[in-house]
């Protein structure tokens, strides 16, 4: 787990998932006729103050607090991704929705994300896993890089389905659609296994 990696996987996920979740997101923001709608939060790229991005921060899960509505729906790709490769999930340290859109302009930064201290140097947590899941077709390809945070590695479109699984030991950024919204469950977790490694 403390070397990085990174792999893609298509079509691993049930149609009725998938299908359903974009529903969810995509059509009244609303899942068996509770409207998710007030749960999402205006997100200005706060983080990236340089960012001309703007889209809509969802909060699945927070490694201090769980009690956000349909929480365990929105964990359901994790669970399905991590029972198909052999994972055990020992904490979800973040999970997050983003609807992303369209824009053309950009300027994310490259990122790791869950940085620890460590010796006095803040570097990203060599213990953290990261799995991407899109929820629909669209741009804004996501893109990992080398240490060098200048060579791409690879580059990934979204694609309904879709998810990437990589250590957080990677350089990261994701690309802003152009002409229809991103949607992406960003879920970062402490795991172990026998087959990925």
């Amino acid at each position: 787990m403390n070397q990085p990696f990174y792999k893609v996987f298509d079509d691993i996920f049930p149609s009725t998932l998938t299908n359903t979740i974009e529903k969810t997101i995509f059509n009244n923001l609303s899942y068996q006729g509770i409207d998710l709608s007030p749960n999402w939060k205006i997100n200005s790229n706060l983080s990236y103050p340089n960012s001309k991005d703007v889209g809509l921060d969802y909060l699945v899960w927070d490694k201090n607090s769980y009690s956000y509505d349909n929480t365990f729906f929105y964990l359901n790709p994790l669970y399905y991704f991590a029972n198909k490769l052999d994972l055990v999930i020992t904490q979800i340290t973040f999970a997050r929705m983003y609807l992303q859109f369209p824009s053309g302009q950009d300027n994310a930064e490259i990122h790791t994300d869950n940085n620890v201290e460590n010796k006095g140097k803040v570097e990203p947590d060599p213990n953290i896993g990261i799995l991407l899941y899109y929820i629909n077709d669209s741009e804004g390809d996501t893109i990992l890089y080398k240490n060098d945070r200048k060579t791409e590695i690879i580059k990934i479109t979204p694609k309904k389905g879709r998810c990437v699984f990589f250590s957080n030991l990677i350089p990261h950024k994701a690309g802003v659609p152009k002409k229809s919204p991103r949607a992406v469950i960003n879920y970062n977790f402490k795991y172990f296994n026998h087959t990925i490694e």
